[in-house]
């Protein structure tokens, strides 16, 4: 759906923007920053994952958020080199310059077909012709389609399993 797509774009940008002033902080030598920004980059990490989840052989399924991607474009950028984004960033990248290029070709034509004057695309065209585009689109393999996480137990971590784990349990006894 068009409404989620662009909300997952929004909390990227909104992890971006955190992202950045804590890589000044850490420039800066600010205390503490490297653990925070650690966290960042990990939910970065998941929401590119979960923009590249959905494309592959499922991308002519899901050409709202391909649209979404393309509006927002200039946020992938940053991430681009990033040692631990850099893979997600750049599988989304090779769906931006495919769609681009076709989007391009087809705004080509219309304007060809429209004459001298300049037409301007709107919303429903410009999906229309994403849409149209996915139909081509061939899947490339990803390198990293796996996340990985790591796990850290607290100290005394039965005192949330154990109950949780009976209240998940007592409801289902005869």
């Amino acid at each position: 759906h068009a409404h989620t797509a662009q909300r997952m774009l929004h909390v990227f940008k909104m992890l971006g923007r955190r992202h950045t002033k804590l890589s000044d902080g850490t420039a800066a030598g600010l205390p503490g920053v490297e653990s925070e920004l650690a966290v960042v980059e990990d939910f970065l990490q998941v929401v590119l994952e979960s923009m590249c989840a959905p494309l592959g052989a499922n991308t002519p399924r899901n050409p709202e958020l391909i649209y979404a991607i393309l509006q927002k474009q200039s946020l992938l950028l940053p991430y681009a080199g990033h040692p631990r984004l850099g893979a997600p960033v750049a599988y989304l990248q090779s769906h931006v310059d495919f769609f681009n290029q076709k989007l391009s070709v087809a705004q080509q034509r219309y304007q060809t077909g429209a004459g001298s004057s300049t037409p301007v695309w709107d919303a429903e065209q410009v999906l229309h012709e994403v849409v149209a585009a996915a139909l081509f689109w061939h899947p490339e393999p990803r390198a990293s389609g796996h996340l990985r996480f790591e796990y850290e137990e607290e100290r005394h971590s039965e005192d949330f399993f154990v109950p949780y784990l009976w209240r998940l349990v007592l409801p289902r006894l005869p």
